[in-house]
């Protein structure tokens, strides 16, 4: 369920129908004390904070959420909030703490054999490397994960990764960050993830305007403005132009 469920938000946004089925289901998990189904039902909720923009309220959630984990003993649920967690502190810069978290998080993932949360704390690991300026550390992660997105067949969490990758090289390696960039956009054809096209997109702009390509940057350009006009219109989106 959290997988679908995560999905049906990152592509069409959140609706308040959505919202309140949520909100109704941690209470009725709740009541039937079944603390796991209202751990899971919270994080949820606090993604649909985070995505709206009220990461106040989206910190308590997830917070509430992993509260719920540690006392049910649920590592699967542990493992996610504190991912989800870290994310958000990425989010506000604070890369240090987020590493933290996403320690933990694998080791978790890890523990119970969750490759997907385990690529998905690997690469929000390398982002925060990335951040702090360490780049091999970073690219080790990345590398990792995509290997792990490949292995459980995920096309989201594969074209992050390679993005990631990307990313990681633009200032040493553009001719690679662009076999990376153009390998995540094959992807994101075929899975329809907007988000990834987009960064995609951006990452060769980025790339070919650093190699004297103007023809190139200025083609990759306008789609990234395309497909950001495209992000804004979907609802509550956590796809937003901000993330890109």
């Amino acid at each position: 369920m959290f997988g679908t469920l995560s999905a049906v938000y990152e592509r069409y946004g959140c609706t308040a129908e959505m919202f309140a089925n949520l909100e109704q289901a941690v209470t009725i998990a709740r009541e039937s004390n079944d603390r796991i189904g209202e751990g899971f039902g919270i994080l949820h909720v606090a993604m649909v904070h985070q995505m709206r923009g009220d990461l106040r309220a989206a910190e308590e959630q997830y917070l509430r959420a992993l509260n719920r984990g540690v006392s049910a003993g649920d590592p699967l649920l542990i493992s996610y909030a504190r991912t989800y967690l870290a994310v958000l502190r990425q989010l506000r810069g604070e890369h240090a703490r987020a590493a933290e978290e996403l320690q933990a998080a694998l080791e978790h993932s890890q523990n119970i054999g969750n490759e997907i949360n385990e690529a998905t704390a690997l690469i929000h690991l390398g982002i925060s490397c990335r951040a702090s300026g360490r780049l091999d550390l970073a690219l080790d992660h990345l590398h990792q994960a995509h290997a792990l997105a490949r292995k459980v067949t995920d096309a989201d969490l594969e074209a992050k990764s390679l993005n990631e990758l990307g990313t990681c090289l633009h200032g040493t390696e553009p001719q690679q960050a662009i076999v990376h960039h153009e390998q995540a956009l094959a992807i994101t054809l075929t899975s329809g993830n907007l988000l990834e096209r987009a960064r995609a997109h951006q990452g060769l702009a980025h790339c070919h305007a650093v190699l004297g390509n103007l023809d190139a940057n200025e083609q990759h350009h306008r789609m990234t403005i395309n497909l950001r006009s495209r992000l804004s219109m979907v609802p509550n989106s956590p796809r937003t132009p901000d993330e890109l």
